[in-house]
């Protein structure tokens, strides 16, 4: 029960981020609706239901309202009838009172329809909370709809603000309908239209909206840059409500990108900046989520109970819905750790939830409701009642057409059944499970930030533990050649979906190739995946067989071996430990197969690697008297399926070699680079760009006009987990990886050499990043070269300018891969005195064509 608790809370901290865009969309959806819809001029009554709204109590705006609904019949005027009618549907909605909302819009339709006045602004005013209504009730399609019509009614009214205001609401169900760069567009016509407007509400509403949108398409920078703005102008003016609405985003961006204190800072800002209940529950809401992932458990327990009653406190409404959605998820991850709350407090605050979703008619919120209290009954192994709501769940996630939502509950079946020995159905779950996330992948932006940057949390883990039950014995009988299969193909699709989320974009579906176990005589490929309780590794051979090998040890001890590896490895003098790690792992990955690979003369050995092994170069292995490479050419493939190897080297023709040997942006000046360029172009003839001459433009320029086929950088660079982190060095600034990308995308045309060869010879993976790795497969996979060699640390200057000599002279070698140019480069550096540790030779690493 302890490792099923462990998963139970990876999946609990990732589904919380799905409330953090929806409770942002509820606050403004409502703000957004007051500020354009309110008349230049009001009657007492209808501004008193605003001030009463705007405070959050909704009851009493609604019999304000509903007053001044009868107070116009009464004077036989339709169109102040049909206004307050129009707010007294936005009151009934926030009350979760949705029928008796529609019927207050359709007598002021039916109204607006019959007047022979001029009833534009009020058909306009209708039209837009119309959409609101029918955003709330699942229905975006028809809210676009709707406001774009409101759209239209104020431009022909010339009301610039009430267009803006529409636009804004417009941009709301495009994202929920996951059109999130259409959204962008769309928010930007309403920037062009807020920008001369001294309607603050609107110009806050606006920047929320903005950086939300930037948020979920993962431009954090620029979506902080408009949230801190617009937090200066809320300051400024006093504006206490919507300044806490910018702090509450902010914190939301802040955790996103898992920088957990200055998301607590943002919220606790919100606190003092806002004395509204429903904004004080979404701050120490977020607050709670926080906590929970910092694992302070005493402290989340107790800002937990004191949430319950509060939100008990609050009125009826289908934010307050949210809230308590929010709240369940959270308490449901205070009990797996600590078993408090008790199970029977979230289930009856889940029992409510369920009633108040129904009456609301949101068919996603109640399957979130039943698949929580689903969840609940799992973590209490009462599995006929978790496998009922589950598949009620799962039932209401198909009507409502939430992928999204259809992948967990298909996730979460397959657990609940695996957890009953129920093998094959469960694997068909996930299976299922694993099919939605695949086409969620392909549309990677429409899915918004939640799930992009919660892959750790809600993704990885359906792909693990359905390989986990796919690789299991049964029976005593190993599992069967359809299994391991199937294990191979889950394996490639998760390296997929990982570098698909780290890139943020769903371009490697383009360049995904079918997955054959055809593969070159003499090279084997091998699948290590860090599994709970042992490393199983499967083997493809060149003869199209497919073999397991497994050992039973933690995944925590393989990450404490393969850290401590790194740190000795590192070390630029001999440190015997080195060894001593790197035979356990041979004895864990290699050695078990050492009959099959010699029985069929392997020669190369491609790694596909999982997890922290992406961290050491697999070439240091000990076998107890030579390290791997000694025995074998090896390469790293992020995955197969973006390989195409050929079938003979080719040898490269020319190059484009850039370094910086000059100190540059704090980093350390590279005194061998010239000496490095100059050895190079000797043997593989080319233009060369040292220190001023290395430009980011000059470089675009290089490449554009040359047919090298070799791209060279002796030049500081950095490899992190976080994209934006992931740069190479140039003399004016940084390459980042996207514009290293279109750099070399111009030479992917058909009548142009592409670049066969990325070369990054002095890069270094980020300080402190586990998962730093993989920046190096997403450089290697996002720049679209066909091979990468690239350093795992900063290597000694000297040894390095040597190294490439060796390795070019090797490759300018006819019929010598490039696998091979590398490892003999690593021995001459291994046969070395000066150079035979590790610290030399063993950061360098080929990821992708290895041919």
């Amino acid at each position: 029960m302890k490792g099923q608790k462990t998963r139970f809370r990876r999946w609990r901290a990732g589904a919380i981020a799905f409330w953090i865009g929806l409770l942002l969309w509820m606050g403004l959806h409502g703000a957004g609706a007051i500020a354009q819809n309110a008349p230049a001029m009001v009657d007492p009554q209808i501004q008193q239901g605003l001030s009463l709204y705007q405070s959050g109590n909704f009851d009493a705006a609604a019999r304000a309202w509903a007053q001044a609904a009868q107070q116009a019949r009464q004077e036989r005027s339709p169109i102040a009838e049909a206004l307050a009618l129009n707010y007294l549907a936005l009151a009934y909605q926030e009350l979760g009172q949705t029928d008796t909302a529609q019927a207050s819009l359709d007598r002021g339709l039916k109204l607006v329809a019959s007047s022979a006045g001029d009833s534009r602004a009020a058909l306009a005013r209708l039209l837009n909370t119309q959409g609101s209504l029918q955003l709330a009730r699942g229905k975006p399609e028809a809210a676009l709809a709707s406001w774009q019509s409101a759209a239209k009614a104020y431009r022909q009214l010339d009301d610039r603000a009430g267009e803006a205001g529409s636009l804004i609401n417009q941009a709301q169900a495009e994202q929920t309908l996951g059109y999130f760069l259409r959204a962008r567009n769309t928010l930007s016509l309403a920037e062009q239209l807020v920008v001369r407007q001294a309607d603050l509400d609107l110009r806050l509403t606006l920047a929320l909206n903005l950086g939300q949108m930037l948020t979920n398409i993962g431009e954090f920078d620029r979506a902080n840059a408009v949230l801190t703005s617009a937090q200066a102008i809320a300051q400024q003016n006093n504006i206490g409500q919507q300044a806490a609405a910018l702090s509450i985003q902010k914190g939301n961006l802040a955790y996103l990108q898992r920088a957990f204190s200055p998301a607590l800072e943002a919220y606790q800002q919100a606190l003092l900046q806002s004395d509204r209940p429903e904004t004080q529950l979404d701050a120490n809401l977020n607050r709670l989520r926080v906590l929970i992932a910092q694992h302070q458990w005493p402290a989340a327990q107790t800002l937990a109970a004191a949430l319950a009653p509060a939100l008990d406190r609050q009125p009826a409404s289908r934010r307050n819905l949210v809230q308590r959605l929010q709240l369940a998820d959270s308490q449901l991850d205070l009990y797996l750790a600590a078993q408090t709350p008790s199970a029977l407090e979230i289930a009856r605050g889940l029992q409510q939830a369920i009633q108040q979703s129904a009456q609301l008619r949101d068919l996603r919120l109640e399957s979130f409701a039943v698949g929580y209290l689903g969840r609940l009954y799992e973590s209490k192994r009462q599995w006929q009642a978790a496998e009922t709501t589950t598949l009620r769940a799962f039932d209401l996630a198909k009507q409502a057409r939430s992928d999204e939502s259809c992948y967990r509950w298909k996730w979460q079946l397959g657990r609940i059944l695996r957890a009953q020995g129920k093998t094959k159905p469960a694997l068909a779950f996930y299976r299922e499970s694993v099919d939605i996330l695949q086409g969620l992948r392909q549309n990677l932006v429409a899915i918004g930030s939640d799930l992009q940057y919660s892959f750790r949390d809600r993704v990885e883990p359906v792909y693990r533990e359905y390989v986990d039950l796919l690789l299991q014995s049964r029976g005593g009988r190993p599992p069967a050649l359809e299994s391991l299969k199937l294990a191979q193909q889950a394996i490639e699709s998760l390296r997929l979906a990982e570098l698909s989320y780290f890139l943020r974009s769903s371009c490697l579906e383009d360049r995904r190739r079918p997955l054959t176990h055809q593969i070159r005589p003499g090279t084997a490929l091998l699948y290590p995946i860090v599994l709970e309780d042992r490393i199983a590794t499967l083997l493809s051979l060149p003869d199209g067989s497919l073999h397991l090998t497994s050992h039973a040890v933690a995944a925590a001890k393989v990450e404490t071996l393969v850290e401590e590896l790194r740190v000795a490895l590192e070390k630029p003098y001999t440190a015997p430990e080195g060894k001593t790690l790197g035979l356990e792992l041979y004895r864990w990955l290699v050695e078990p197969a050492e009959a099959l690979l010699a029985q069929q003369q392997i020669k190369t050995l491609v790694f596909v690697p999982d997890g922290v092994l992406r961290n050491i170069p697999l070439t240091t292995l000990y076998d107890g008297k030579r390290f791997t490479i000694e025995r074998y050419a090896v390469a790293i493939a992020p995955s197969l399926q973006l390989v195409t190897p050929d079938l003979n080297p080719t040898g490269p023709s020319r190059s484009i070699v850039a370094g910086l040997s000059d100190s540059r942006a704090g980093f350390a000046p590279l005194a061998f680079v010239p000496s490095e360029l100059k050895a190079i172009v000797q043997t593989l003839p080319g233009n060369v760009l040292l220190n001023q001459q290395f430009t980011s433009q000059a470089i675009a320029n290089a490449v554009d006009e040359s047919e090298a086929t070799v791209l060279h950088f002796a030049t500081h660079g950095q490899f992190s987990s976080n994209v934006d982190e992931t740069f190479i060095l140039a003399w004016d600034k940084p390459i980042t990886l996207h514009e290293l990308k279109d750099l070399i995308e111009k030479r992917q045309q058909p009548f142009r050499k592409a670049i066969d060869l990325l070369v990054l010879s002095a890069c270094e993976t980020a300080a402190g990043d586990k998962r730093a790795a993989l920046g190096l497969a997403g450089v290697a996979v996002q720049a679209g070269a066909r091979s990468t060699v690239a350093t795992l640390w900063t290597v000694d200057d000297e040894s390095s300018s040597l190294f490439m000599k060796y390795f070019y002279d090797a490759l300018s070698q006819p019929g010598t891969t490039k696998a091979e140019a590398l490892r003999q480069a690593q021995l001459r550096l291994l046969e070395d005195p000066d150079y035979r540790h590790p610290f030399h030779w063993a950061a360098y690493v080929l990821v992708g064509n290895w041919i």
